[in-house]
């Protein structure tokens, strides 16, 4: 990270520092910390930090001693030779190559983690922003997509939608024929499931297709009814449970037509021969041979 372009200045602890030093040694050794901020360190060898400061190198040497008191090494070498009285960290200029400040370093690593820490707030807070800004416009696209859609979809002809075909109302004759249908069925007790008001209005439809195909009118179908009705409940009710029960060919007979036709020969038993047994036998022999459909 790239080092920052200024430093922390405590005035009581650099004058306390340096309360006995010359002011020209000050002026060098202020020389000499910020070119210690700006580039990391500053050679040890007293001709180059002579070039460095600007300075004369003989009036370095005057107060190199004390300059050398507030610098340690950059990198010590290995094995320290003994402590000279001019140089507090023991090693002889020639030896340690480049210096820095020790209190320099702790307010560079500080400054350093603090910049890291706000650039990296910063890159959070600008991430948030783009993206943000981004589902913005996402949103935006997506919006103005929806609306040239629709504007499309509003130009091109639109296909012709088909009517519901409604479902058939019953007429007023085959309403009336459920309608018998089902009283004669409950007074014979015969229990229908459902409500009577939907069974009539299901059978209706039955005889509305009856009548619409001619294999039935509706006074033959009064006639039907009349005639079972009048039977009693010993045998045909339980015989003629729905109107598709009525209306459904089985051997090529519809039991409509049967009870059609034995209603109009009023007992009279097929094939014109006249019976003489009771109503139970009559009824038992028209309906001989059907009873198993």
């Amino acid at each position: 990270m790239k080092n920052p372009p200024w430093f922390k200045l405590f005035p009581d602890r650099f004058l306390g520092g340096t309360a006995e030093w010359e002011f020209e040694t000050k002026g060098i050794y202020m020389e000499t910390l910020c070119h210690i901020w700006a580039t990391g360190s500053i050679p040890a060898d007293p001709s180059e930090m002579a070039k460095v400061l600007r300075c004369h190198p003989n009036k370095l040497r005057k107060h190199l001693p004390l300059l050398l008191c507030k610098l340690v090494p950059l990198n010590p070498p290995s094995n320290p030779p003994s402590n000279p009285p001019s140089n507090p960290g023991g090693y002889p200029p020639s030896t340690l190559g480049r210096l820095t400040h020790p209190f320099l370093e702790k307010l560079r690593a500080e400054a350093l983690k603090k910049s890291s820490k706000s650039k990296k707030s910063a890159d959070d807070r600008w991430a948030k922003q783009r993206a943000e800004e981004a589902a913005k416009t996402d949103a935006d696209a997506m919006r103005r997509r929806d609306v040239e859609t629709k504007r499309l979809k509003e130009e091109l002809p639109q296909p012709k939608s088909k009517p519901k075909k409604a479902k058939p109302k019953p007429s007023p004759e085959s309403l009336r024929a459920a309608r018998r249908h089902h009283e004669v069925l409950t007074a014979a007790d015969i229990r229908l499931e459902g409500n009577p008001v939907e069974w009539v209005t299901a059978a209706a439809v039955y005889y509305d297709k009856a009548f619409n195909k001619n294999q039935a009118t509706a006074r033959e179908a009064e006639e039907v009814w009349d005639f079972v009705a009048g039977a009693g409940s010993d045998f045909w009710p339980d015989k003629l449970l729905s109107a598709e029960q009525l209306f459904t060919k089985r051997k090529g007979v519809r039991k409509f037509s049967t009870v059609l036709a034995q209603a109009r020969r009023q007992g009279k038993p097929k094939g014109g021969k006249r019976n003489t047994g009771t109503q139970r036998e009559i009824f038992n022999d028209i309906w001989k041979g059907t009873e198993n459909e």
